[in-house]
């Protein structure tokens, strides 16, 4: 029985740490017109890599319109991770880590890409 609850005891201790490990930011979601492009955009703003678990773009009814699967982003580095033609979308990341350690965004450009039309931070 001791062994049971000391079993027990250490995969609650787990879960606490994974979750204490991970971090979930989000995007206010946009509406956007049809002839502008949105792009989940991730940057390593620590002195170490971050190991990204999930890039993801939502769509209307939550479905997922975009993931980018598992991933590490060096310091410094800024990715594009997901871009999507869409109405209605937000972004979400999903991180090991802190949140210090990257700064999210959801960014709208025009349809050729040649101009930022807006930057919708992550919080």
């Amino acid at each position: 029985m001791k062994s049971l609850v000391k079993t027990i005891v250490f995969s609650s201790a787990m879960v606490a740490m994974t979750a204490a490990n991970a971090a979930i930011l989000t995007t206010p979601p946009l509406n956007s017109h049809a002839t502008q492009h949105a792009h989940c955009t991730l940057a390593n703003v620590s002195a170490k890599p971050v190991q990204v678990i999930n890039v993801e773009a939502i769509g209307t009814g939550s479905t997922v319109l975009g993931s980018s699967g598992e991933f590490t982003i060096q310091p410094g580095e800024i990715v594009n991770v997901i871009a999507i033609d869409s109405f209605d979308v937000f972004c979400r990341f999903n991180i090991k880590g802190s949140a210090k350690a990257v700064r999210a965004a959801l960014n709208v450009e025009d349809a050729a890409g040649n101009q930022m039309i807006m930057v919708i931070p992550a919080t």
